[in-house]
């Protein structure tokens, strides 16, 4: 079971990352894009050293499913807030 979950864990992670690149690259204007790239790449680091500190502490402190049901829950949060996201048609974006 726990082998399931960090294969699950692993693929998440993949698309998660591929989902925010093309985000990204779809989302942002072509002059800031390199900026809006740059801000992704701080925040995914950020977040991946909060939810590691955090996960280690529950694996440690209750148990490796506590760890995984936190993690699983803000991905949840996460794909809902993007797909809830207002979108900004083309032509009224700033240039």
């Amino acid at each position: 079971m726990l082998l399931t979950a960090f294969v699950l864990a692993g693929v998440g992670i993949g698309f998660v990352e591929t989902a925010e690149v093309a985000a990204v690259a779809s989302m942002a204007d072509e002059w800031v894009r390199g900026s809006a790239f740059g801000l992704i790449a701080g925040a995914q680091s950020l977040g991946n050293f909060a939810a590691s500190a955090i996960a280690g502490i529950l694996w440690t402190a209750v148990s490796p499913t506590a760890a995984f049901l936190w993690l699983s829950t803000w991905m949840l949060i996460a794909c809902v807030a993007f797909l809830t996201m207002p979108r900004v048609p083309e032509e009224q974006r700033e240039t």
